[in-house]
C-alpha cells in the first residue's frame, strides 16, 4: 500500500491511541472491521450508517473530526456528512478538502496522510487548510469501481505521530465499505429514474466482484502477516474470516442466481457480448464461492469445528472417480493420467468426502503445474496404513521452499505465476492428520513433485 506522508513530530500525549499495548490496538482495529462490515447488513439508514463508521474510524485513528464528501456532476465535492469524537454532527463548513489535499488524493488514487501541518511544506502556508486549526490530517479516497466519487477526511488538533501501516490498512478497508454502502445508496435513490441496461449492469457486477475477491485475498494475507505471532491475534483474524465469508456467501449466491435465470431465460434476447459477459459473472462467482469455502474450511480446521464421519470402504473407486473428474484440466496439455495399485489393497478406515476432497485438491495442483508428460497416482499397503501417491513431471518446488508449503497463504515463488490462495495444501494437511495419516512431499525443480499421504486401514 503506497502511502503519501511526512515524517512525525511530538507524539500526542495521553491519546488513547498512542498508549494502547501493540496487540489490543491490533484487537481494536479488526473488531472495528468486523463491527462495520456486520452494520452493512443491518439495513441502517444511510446517514446512520455512515455517521457508524465515521466512529469508528475517529476510535482507530485517534483523530478529532471526520466528514465525507462525494463528487457531483461537475466534479466539485459537497459535503454529506460527518461528525467529531464525542458523537456532535458536523456542519457543512467544519472540516473542508482543502485544495491541496484533495489534489494528492486525485494524483495518488490512494490514502493521504499528512502526520504533521507544520512540518509539511505544501500545507503549512496554504490558507484554504480549515484547517488551520489542525495538526494532522488523513484524506481517504472513496471508489465507484476504477473512479474516485468522493473522499473521507480525518482531522486532529495535535499531529497525528501515532498512526502506523496497520492502522491506515484498518482505514482503507472501512473506506471501502463506506464507498459500497454509498454506491448502493446512490443506486437506489436513482432507481426509479434510471433505466440501465443489462450490458452496464453486468459490467458493474462483474468489477464489483473482482474487487471484493481481490479485496479479500489481500485481507487474508495482510492479516496473516500482523497477526501470525499474536494468539490473541489468531482467534481474532479466525473471527473475522469466518464473519467475512458468511457475508459474502449470500450475495455470491444471490448474483448467481440471477446470471442463471438471465442466462436460461433471456439467451435469444441478450446480445453476444451481453452473453459473454454473463459468463464471465458466472465464472468469477465460482471461483469467489470456492475461495469462501476455503476460509471456511480452513476457520473450523483452526477453531477445532471441523468433525469427519468415518467409514470403512475400498479407496479405489474413488480414485478412479477423481481421477476421470480431473481429464478436463489437462484439455491442450501433453500428460498422461495414470493409477496403479494392488488388487488386494485393504479397505481404509475414513471420511470419504473429505478424502475426495484432498485427493481432487492435489490432483488439480498436479495438473496445474504439469504442461507435459505423466501424471500418476498409485496406492499401497505400508505398516497399518494405505499410502497414495499423487506423482508428476511438473516444474517442480526448491528444496527452501518445502518446509513452508503447507502453511496458510504461501506458495513457493516458482508456483507464483499460477493463481490460488495458498490455503488449499493446508487444508489438506490438517485433514489427513484429522484422520491419524500424514501428508508429505518429494520434489526436484524441473524433475517433478510426489506428494504423499497415509490413511489407516480397517482392522480386521
Amino acid at each position: 500500500m503506497s502511502v503519501n506522508y511526512v515524517q512525525p513530530s511530538t507524539p500526542k500525549t495521553g491519546s488513547l491511541t498512542s498508549t494502547l499495548p501493540r496487540a489490543e490496538h491490533l484487537s481494536q482495529c479488526y473488531t472495528a472491521l468486523i463491527e462495520t462490515s456486520q452494520a452493512l447488513n443491518r439495513n441502517l439508514e444511510f446517514h446512520e450508517l455512515l455517521q457508524f463508521i465515521l466512529e469508528r474510524m475517529l476510535k482507530v485513528s485517534g483523530a478529532d473530526l471526520g466528514s465525507v464528501l462525494l463528487a457531483d456532476e461537475t466534479g466539485t465535492l459537497q459535503f454529506i456528512g460527518g461528525r467529531d469524537m464525542n458523537g456532535n454532527v458536523l456542519s457543512e463548513t467544519a472540516l473542508p478538502l482543502s485544495p491541496s489535499i484533495a489534489t494528492r488524493l486525485l494524483n495518488s488514487s490512494d490514502v493521504v496522510c499528512v502526520r504533521d501541518v507544520a512540518r509539511d511544506p505544501g500545507l503549512r502556508n496554504d490558507i484554504d487548510v480549515a484547517m488551520r486549526y489542525l495538526a494532522g490530517i488523513v484524506a481517504l479516497p472513496m471508489f465507484r469501481g476504477d473512479a474516485i466519487m468522493g473522499a473521507i477526511c480525518l482531522g486532529s488538533r495535535v499531529a497525528l505521530t501515532w498512526i502506523n501501516d496497520t492502522d491506515l490498512a484498518t482505514l482503507k478497508s472501512m473506506a471501502a465499505q463506506l464507498s459500497l454502502a454509498t454506491d448502493s445508496a446512490i443506486a437506489y435513490s436513482e432507481i426509479a429514474r434510471l433505466n440501465e441496461t443489462v450490458e452496464y449492469e453486468v459490467k458493474h457486477r462483474t468489477e464489483q466482484l473482482t474487487e471484493a475477491n481481490n479485496w479479500l485475498a489481500q485481507s487474508l494475507r495482510q492479516a496473516e502477516n500482523d497477526l501470525a505471532v499474536q494468539v490473541e491475534g489468531e482467534k481474532l483474524r479466525n473471527r473475522f474470516f469466518s464473519a467475512l465469508a458468511h457475508e459474502l456467501r449470500s450475495p455470491t449466491q444471490l448474483i448467481f442466481g440471477h446470471a442463471v435465470i438471465m442466462l436460461d431465460e433471456g439467451i435469444e434476447r441478450l446480445s453476444q457480448q451481453q452473453h459473454e459477459s454473463l459468463k464471465v459473472i458466472l465464472k468469477t462467482c465460482e471461483h469467489l464461492r470456492n475461495l469462501v469455502t476455503k476460509v471456511m474450511d480452513a476457520g473450523k480446521l483452526n477453531e477445532g469445528g471441523m468433525t469427519l464421519d468415518p467409514a470403512s470402504f475400498d479407496i479405489r473407486p474413488l480414485i478412479n472417480e477423481v481421477l476421470e473428474s480431473s481429464r478436463g484440466l489437462l484439455t491442450g496439455k501433453e500428460v498422461t493420467l495414470a493409477y496403479n495399485y494392488p488388487p488386494d489393497l485393504p479397505n481404509v478406515l475414513a471420511d470419504a468426502m473429505r478424502v475426495r476432497q484432498v485427493l481432487l485438491n492435489l490432483l488439480a495442483n498436479a495438473c496445474r503445474f504439469t504442461d507435459k508428460g505423466m501424471i500418476r497416482v498409485s496406492a499401497a499397503e505400508r505398516d497399518g496404513f494405505v499410502v497414495i501417491n499423487v506423482a508428476d513431471t511438473g516444474i517442480g518446488i526448491p528444496e527452501d521452499k518445502l518446509p513452508t508449503l503447507f502453511e496458510a497463504y504461501t506458495q513457493a515463488d516458482s508456483l507464483r505465476s499460477h493463481t490460488g490462495t495458498g490455503l488449499g495444501l493446508m487444508i489438506c494437511k490438517q485433514l489427513v492428520e484429522l484422520h491419524g495419516g500424514k501428508l508429505w512431499v518429494n520434489s526436484k525443480p524441473g524433475v517433478g513433485s510426489v506428494f504423499s499421504f497415509s490413511l489407516p486401514i480397517v482392522l480386521s
